[in-house]
């Protein structure tokens, strides 16, 4: 703050005196003091934007040596394979060094649909603006049966409603969205639409059972999907748990849809409310009543919603629920609706978007599955390899599922079951001659297809590792800490069956796991140089020279120098912020003695870092800088492979008070915990960088507050100082003035006497 003039000269009454400057000097010493503040202050922000900066260096270096706590970074593993084309491989710290026999008989695949020609007939012009136009063009839209498609990926199930007045692009979407783990796509250009499951293996499946009759049309005539395509081969197994696709009714009494329900006590738990509260459950209840009980019950709150035929339950006070002690016809019960036996936290919801009443094999086929409520007969023609076809015909009113398959038992050398456990519908052929459908009724086929699920399904990894035959979902999969991707089939390997290989052929890939000392070598390297990078720094800061005679410079100062003069006053008025500093001064030794000391709970030689090679140079002026023997690391890695595990990655023991003993605690864990000490104490004194808009709480924080209110202080009394000094400057003038004015008065008057 400087002094401000109000006059200038003051000459009026003649005293010539130069009143600004008087000023000035009067308030030289208010100048000074303000001066003074001004500096701390600047000083005091230095310091803390130096802590500050210390802090984000070593919380930096203390996220890197988190990664040397971790065995699968202090014993790292690399794997060969002798056929790089069949499998590669990774390995964590948990593998065993040996060599592993791989043969790969089948890759894992999803399941990939696509139109099986353009979608318009070529070189016709088509308006693509909705699927109407594209689609029905001359039949109006009130005329369009209403397509209901239900399409499902194994237990995750959608049943979507086509919109006539939307695009092919927006059914696209809806499917996207359904949530089945399904992509859709329609390309323009080829007029094709494509569907892939984005999951692989024998789950993996697109099914359109419980679509309508105008659903399915859609999907083959229109779209041009072979959503009938029945599996080949001799054998032919239901990809998934296949279910009645007629909907719950819950006006209906529990015995005439549910299997096996008797009366029973639904002892309904709620760990927020801390009760069990016990419900009568009766066949001849409808289950709509068991809803109103459950809600009743004050536990927990429950719906049935009919358009979509999903059924849930939502603890109450957010506890959790469990029915674990109730009889076990109402555990059969909520098995049915496909609710866990054991509810989780919060809302839960039926598996499947709708609840379909069991499977009974032995009731009518209509009964059961809602697409074959208004159909007719319908032919299935069945051939054993090549032989004659046999004409199955299957009547939906009369026949039940276990008719239907003794029907195709009759055919000559074909076997047909249905396993209640798996939910599974099995066609095998007697010989392991290839099934043939050919010439069968499309309504057969999609029956077959979708609703028994004996389509083309996805298909699992099938191999066999040292000797044992396996099988994963994923080409890529992890056994005992062995992370295998496989890429193709071994030459002369084979499948018998589906599912199932030939465990007697197949060229064997090796696949190879060993230390990789190259690689813990290269990382001990990376953590001595960047100790020694956050050590040098730290150094630097504590050992920098503090110029106390050069004090930051005013802008009334900054006005009388130079650039260059400016830049190198600073400089040195910046020099050491943190000289000395004994929070920084005890980390380094922290630092230092972690690596210098012996690690108590290791056994053996190989018990500090200097027996690895990791030392400290004989010049003390280095500060504690390491350096690493790498011939001598390699000798001990060779010589006990898990060295840097015990001697980095220690956890030590618990002491009484629940803290870590250092003397037992690895070298990376006594590095950790010393540098987070630190980072609390200088959280302490001067915040953090991510946070210094907002800190008020720390102590360089209130303190420069405190300097700020100290200045504001300063500049109201200099500014009331000032004016009182011109006050009475001018006070001054006017009485010289009036002094002036009588003098002359005078000496007028005695001129004139």
């Amino acid at each position: 703050m400087a002094v401000q003039g109000l006059g200038g000269i003051y000459g009026l009454s003649g005293s010539g005196m130069d009143i600004d400057s008087l000023v000035k000097q009067l308030m030289q010493a208010q100048q000074i003091k303000s001066d003074a503040l001004f500096q701390k202050k600047t000083v005091a922000e230095w310091q803390k934007t130096a802590y500050n900066t210390v802090y984000d260096e070593i919380s930096k270096f203390r996220d890197m040596v988190f990664n040397y706590k971790l065995q699968a970074n202090l014993n790292p593993k690399k794997v060969t394979a002798s056929n790089s084309l069949v499998a590669t491989a990774t390995a964590n710290s948990s593998a065993a060094n040996v060599s592993h026999s791989l043969v790969v008989a089948q890759l894992a695949d999803g399941v990939k649909l696509t139109s099986t020609a353009s979608l318009s007939t070529a070189g016709t012009a088509v308006d693509r603006t909705t699927i109407a136009s594209q689609f029905y063009a001359g039949t109006a839209v009130e005329d369009i049966p209403k397509m209901v498609i239900t399409i499902a990926n194994g237990p995750a199930q959608a049943t979507l409603t086509v919109d006539p007045t939307g695009s092919i692009n927006d059914f696209v979407s809806q499917i996207n969205k359904a949530g089945l783990n399904i992509t859709a796509n329609y390309d323009a250009t080829l007029d094709r639409i494509f569907l892939t499951t984005n999951n692989s293996g024998a789950a993996a499946d697109i099914s359109f059972a419980g679509s309508n009759t105008a659903g399915m049309t859609f999907l083959t005539d229109k779209l041009k999907l072979p959503v009938s395509v029945l599996a080949g081969g001799s054998s032919l197994s239901s990809s998934g748990s296949i279910h009645s696709t007629v909907q719950v009714d819950f006006n209906k009494p529990l015995a005439t849809q549910f299997k096996g329900l008797t009366d029973s006590t639904l002892r309904l738990a709620n760990s927020a409310t801390g009760t069990t509260q016990d419900i009568i459950i009766k066949i001849t209840d409808t289950l709509q009543d068991v809803i109103s009980k459950i809600f009743e019950s004050g536990n927990a709150e429950a719906w049935f919603d009919p358009t979509t035929g999903q059924f849930g339950i939502n603890p109450t006070q957010n506890g959790t629920l469990s029915i674990e002690d109730s009889d076990q016809s109402a555990k059969d019960l909520f098995s049915q609706l496909n609710m866990p036996a054991t509810f989780n936290v919060g809302k839960v919801t039926t598996s499947r978007s709708s609840v379909y009443i069991p499977l009974d094999n032995a009731a009518v086929l209509k009964s059961q599955f809602a697409e074959l409520e208004s159909a007719d007969s319908f032919t299935l023609n069945i051939a054993n390899g090549a032989d004659s076809p046999t004409a199955v015909v299957i009547d939906p009113a009369n026949d039940t599922l276990e008719s239907m398959l003794a029907k195709i038992r009759a055919v000559p050398g074909v076997d047909a079951s249905y396993d209640e456990t798996t939910g599974k519908v099995t066609l095998k052929s007697a010989n392991g001659e290839n099934l043939n459908f050919a010439g069968s009724d499309a309504a057969g086929t999609s029956f077959l297809a979708n609703t028994l699920k004996l389509h083309q399904a996805g298909l699992d990894a099938v191999f066999k590792l040292d000797g044992v035959p396996l099988s994963q979902s994923e080409n890529t999969f992890n056994i005992s800490g062995v992370t295998y991707n496989l890429t193709a089939v071994s030459q002369d390997a084979e499948m018998l069956s589906p599912g199932v290989m030939n465990p007697n052929v197949g060229q064997a890939t090796n696949i190879t796991v060993a230390n990789d000392i190259e690689k813990a070598v290269d990382g001990m390297q990376a953590l001595v140089d960047a100790y020694n990078k956050i050590m040098e720094s730290l150094n630097n800061k504590v050992k920098e020279t503090r110029y106390k005679d050069f004090p930051p410079l005013t802008e009334a100062q900054k006005k009388e120098l130079k650039e260059t003069e400016i830049t190198a006053w600073e400089t040195k008025a910046k020099s050491g912020m943190l000289h000395n500093d004994s929070t920084l001064t005890s980390l380094l030794n922290a630092m230092r003695n972690a690596f210098n000391s012996v690690v108590s709970g290791v056994s053996g030689d190989y018990n500090i870092a200097a027996a690895i090679g990791i030392t400290t140079g004989p010049d003390y002026t280095e500060g504690g800088k390491l350096y690493l023997n790498t011939d001598k690391l390699r000798k001990a890695l060779e010589t006990e492979p898990d060295v840097l595990t015990q001697l980095f990655g220690a956890s030590g023991a618990t002491n009484p008070d629940g803290t870590i003993d250092s003397k037992s605690q690895g070298i990376a864990g006594r590095l950790y915990d010393v540098i987070k000490i630190t980072m609390d104490q200088l959280n302490e004194i001067a915040g953090t960088t991510s946070k210094a808009q907002y800190d008020t709480e720390s102590n360089y924080a209130k303190k420069i507050s405190d300097y700020a209110k100290q200045i504001s202080t300063q500049e109201h009394r200099f500014e009331s100082m000032q004016t009182a000094y011109y006050k009475q400057f001018n006070a001054m003038e006017v009485a010289l003035q009036q002094l002036s004015a009588q003098s002359g008065w005078l000496a007028t008057f005695g001129n004139n006497s």
